[in-house]
Formats: structure tokens, sequence, C-alpha cells
């Protein structure tokens, strides 16, 4: 992709809002395109973590590996999100996973010893960064704090409200959301079990709220969604 075009798709992000033309063009020389396909790692634990990365487009899930070499997904990233951050602040290794939820997933990365001299010379985008990463933290302790207080029921609807938010699309007074994970994806997000999540989908559905197949959710009212 020329470099122009790769910018333009970096100006997307907020983060680089208000560079200067020499910033932009030192960019230029640096990013990178990266375009994966269904199930195709961005990196793996251990892997170096060298890398910075701007999700342009599809959808990624992070998450680590158990003792039994189980997956356990611990979040969902859709286009606009960065990742890959900790590098940033003294992690030289990958402790999680960033795996392709869907095809045609599109990123864009910088290496970090090329955004550090980027950083140190832009007070305001060192700023949005660090924002950044206070905010992803406290989606995490948010989440947290919905696994000790709310029971597993209200973990899974609240779920599906946050999904419906962040990626639903309208439809005919319905809320219409491309299905991409499996009920142990969404146990694993939720804190649950697998039979929970179907338990608590299927009864959704035997009361109208939602309808359900391997592609889609569609939630009929989110106001009546509890």
């Amino acid at each position: 992709m020329p470099a122009e075009t790769k910018l333009w798709h970096l100006e997307e992000f907020d983060l680089f809002m208000g560079l200067s033309d020499s910033e932009k063009d030192y960019l230029k020389s640096k990013i990178q395109e990266l375009e994966l396909d269904k199930n195709d790692y961005v990196y793996l634990p251990q892997d170096s973590s060298s890398n910075i990365y701007f999700l342009k487009s599809g959808r990624v899930k992070l998450g680590s590996f158990t003792d039994g070499s189980k997956k356990v997904v611990k979040a969902i990233l859709n286009p606009g999100e960065l990742f890959g951050l900790l590098g940033l602040f003294g992690e030289d290794k990958r402790t999680d996973f960033v795996q392709a939820l869907v095809n045609d997933v599109v990123l864009h990365t910088i290496k970090i010893k090329d955004m550090e001299p980027l950083l140190e010379r832009n007070e305001g985008l060192k700023s949005r960064m660090i924002k950044y990463v206070i905010h992803r933290f406290d989606r995490i302790e948010k989440r947290l704090e919905a696994i000790i207080y709310k029971d597993a029921r209200t973990r899974i609807v609240d779920f599906l409200k946050e999904m419906a938010d962040e990626i639903g699309e309208p439809a005919a007074g319905e809320t219409y959301i491309r299905n991409y994970l499996t009920h142990n994806d969404i146990a694993n997000l939720t804190a649950t079990s697998r039979q929970t999540v179907t338990t608590v989908l299927n009864e959704l559905r035997a009361k109208d709220l939602i309808y359900f197949d391997r592609t889609r959710i569609l939630i009929r009212d989110l106001t009546k969604l509890n």
C-alpha cells in the first residue's frame, strides 16, 4: 500500500490527530501493513514485544494459554483499537496471543524503537497514548468488577449489550450483531461456562428477546433485554 494511503488510514485514529508534516513524513517511512485471514496469529506468547499494532479493519481476539494449552479469550478488539502497547512500558516478551477472528483483517504496525522518538518529541501524542493505556486498564477493571459483583446471567446479558453498543447494526427496529464468537469464547469473556452461556442464550431466545444462529445475533429490543 502506498505510504500516503497508509498514513490516511492511521490518521483515522484519534491518537494521531495534530501531527506536524515532518512527523507525518516520519510515520510514512516507518509504518507497515499486515493482512491476516481467520485464525492467523499476530503474535504468540514469548514473541518479542517489539511492535505496536493498529487495527484498521476486521476483528481480533486477545487471550492466553492455560497450562493445558487451552485458549482463554480475554478481550475482543474492534477496528480503531491499538494493542501490543506493553512493549512501551518494559515488556520484553509477549505473555498473551492475538489471533484474527475473521478473514481480511488489516493491521498497521510500527516498531517500538521507531515510535519512541516520536513520543519523546510530541507531548500531545505521548499524553494520548498514556490515556489510551489507562482507558484499556479501566475496561479490564470494570470487567473484573462485573465478575466479582454480578451473577453469571447478568454478565452474559451485559456482554450482549456491550457487543450491541460496539458493533451492532440497526435492523428494522432491532439490533443485528455479526456472530463471530463461539459459546466458549463468550464463556471465557464473561467468566462463565459454555453450558451456562448456551442456557442463557436459549432462555433469551425462548422469551423472544433475541434470535441467534452460527452467523448472527439479533436483539429484538435492547431496552427490554435484561
